[in-house]
């Protein structure tokens, strides 16, 4: 499920997965089947189908339960935390995620807990709890790069890069942006380049340059149609926040414009431009925030 997601093939590979748990024989209380829900569930999710997701994983945990398995048990556990943080629902994003982050740290596995701590670092953000964020996604990087996830890390990077914007350092935010953009090309990780180029167009923005800001999120939007990963709840808040302040600095056609030029570009010119800005030296930096 990894692969399709990062590649943008998760219709097909979530129909692969629902096939293969329809066909008949084998224990139905099985370790595989219970994962195989909670990928199945994952792309549904993605895709943005909250209803089918929420059957899946609520059947894996109950047969992970069933059968004492306490990995299936945090596996399910952090898909309905996703869930949660896909409806808005950050409280229960938080209890959930923090029960599965307990059961991965008693078990031990290193991806286990970096993917738990990385669900609670993406909730902390979402809530608006930047510190903890923050330190939760500084906590997770080295852990990833430990496991060889380098799709959650080019997303963590990305992350960390928009939480330092608003945290007011964009020193750090463009360096953390840059790496994980070049990171997201190198894997063809497509989401996490969309998330990256969004956090590029916040970078743009708040370094006096509205137009190419549209004009980047113009090319993410585009592209997260073409892979149906739609954002998610908090994301879509932070988007108009930032179209807003974009139409403060330009007109309203200026900002159609840019948004449709942005939106024609293609994936490696939309990639090009989001490097040109955060080459760019900030036009609104003060001394000290360049030292």
């Amino acid at each position: 499920s990894r692969f399709w997601s990062a590649h943008g093939h998760m219709n097909v590979g979530r129909r692969t997965l629902e096939t293969a748990l329809r066909i008949k024989g084998g224990d139905p209380l099985s370790e595989s089947r219970a994962a195989a829900l909670v990928r199945a569930a994952s792309l549904a999710l993605i895709e943005g189908d909250h209803g089918s997701a929420a059957p899946l994983l609520e059947e894996s945990l109950t047969l992970s339960r069933a059968r004492g398995d306490k990995k299936g048990i945090a596996r399910a556990l952090s898909g309905l935390s996703v869930m949660a943080q896909l409806r808005g629902d950050y409280e229960t994003a938080r209890t959930t995620g923090e029960e599965g982050h307990r059961l991965y740290v008693e078990l031990g596995g290193d991806r286990g807990i970096a993917l738990s701590v990385h669900n609670l670092a993406y909730t902390a953000q979402c809530e608006g709890k930047l510190d903890e964020a923050m330190s939760r996604y500084k906590e997770v990087l080295p852990l990833l790069r430990k496991v060889g996830d380098m799709g959650h890390v080019a997303l963590t990077l990305a992350n960390l890069g928009a939480v330092s914007i608003r945290m007011g350092d964009l020193k750090s935010a463009r360096v953390a942006l840059r790496e994980g953009l070049e990171l997201a090309r190198s894997l063809g990780s497509l989401r996490e380049a969309a998330t990256a180029a969004d956090g590029t167009a916040e970078l743009a923005l708040h370094s006096g340059d509205p137009r190419r800001a549209a004009r980047l999120l113009g090319s993410a939007e585009k592209l997260r149609e073409e892979i149906s990963y739609p954002l998610l709840p908090a994301e879509l808040q932070s988007r108009q926040t930032l179209m807003d302040q974009i139409g403060k600095e330009i007109t309203a056609e200026e900002l159609n414009s840019e948004l449709v030029t942005g939106r024609g570009m293609g994936f490696e010119a939309a990639q090009r431009l989001a490097l040109e800005i955060l080459d760019s030296p900030d036009p609104s930096a003060t001394p000290n925030s360049e030292s």
